[in-house]
């Protein structure tokens, strides 16, 4: 893209019409340049303002929804209401008389009239009342001997100890009857305490053995200590399967 050289003022013209930046050329146009330093700072009272209003009345929402229920909100106060009632040119047409006899020196006491004595006849509700609360003990005079005392607070009842401890025999007995169910034909459940007792002896044997490896002789040269070497090893072999079988949880038998 080939670019056009612009074109320079001359001296001549400079000095006819000297420029005055962006806003005398604007002016020589006629146009008014933009006072964007006055449009801001309206800009910014304008805001300002609106943010005070809003902030004000976010506060009086703020203080009414602390003082005033939720139920009550809107609800025009009647005492305000009455206070700042119009009033009425009529108002003195309904004021009472005042009566001035009393105001006589020689007033007579004699006529004035005193409340009458409460009947000496109760009704029946006001004597029920009465027996009530005089039949009523009272609590804070009750002796310290009336209160029971429980020396077993706290304690599970025996009946339900009891009673936990059969249904733990029961569960333990139906356990065993299955696994009965499940032996294979012609084999049978080896006993709890049988399993244990075997599987200790085994144990035992496992440790002997490997006492007797130990006391061998590092350089075997006799034919006779090699063997017995090799037949040690295969029992320790067959006493370890032992074991892995009778540390099963249940163990079959032949019948």
């Amino acid at each position: 893209m080939i670019q056009r050289p612009r074109a320079r003022k001359t001296e001549v013209a400079s000095l006819i019409a000297p420029s005055d930046g962006y806003r005398g050329t604007l002016a020589r146009k006629g146009k008014k340049p933009i006072n964007h330093i006055k449009q801001n700072s309206k800009k910014l009272v304008e805001t300002q303002r609106q943010y005070k209003l809003k902030e004000k009345a976010g506060a009086e929402a703020k203080k009414q929804k602390k003082t005033v229920l939720k139920q009550f909100r809107g609800v025009s106060s009647r005492v305000y209401s009455y206070q700042h009632r119009p009033q009425t040119c009529h108002a003195d047409r309904f004021a009472e008389p005042v009566d001035h006899s009393l105001d006589d020196e020689n007033f007579n006491t004699d006529n004035i009239g005193f409340p009458e004595a409460p009947s000496k006849h109760m009704t029946i509700i006001q004597k029920n009342i009465l027996k009530a609360c005089e039949k009523k003990p009272a609590e804070e005079h009750r002796p310290q001997s009336a209160i029971p005392e429980y020396k077993s607070q706290g304690k599970v009842p025996s009946y339900l100890v009891k009673r936990k401890q059969e249904w733990k025999d029961e569960e333990e007995h139906k356990q065993k009857v299955a696994e009965l169910k499940k032996a294979p034909p012609g084999t049978k459940l080896l006993p709890e305490a049988e399993r244990l007792e075997t599987l200790s002896q085994l144990e035992n044997s496992k440790l002997e053995m490997i006492n007797t490896l130990e006391t061998l002789p590092i350089s075997l040269r006799t034919m006779a200590l090699r063997n017995k070497k090799i037949e040690l090893e295969n029992k320790l072999k067959e006493t370890d399967a032992a074991i892995k079988l009778f540390s099963r949880k249940n163990v079959y038998v032949a019948a």
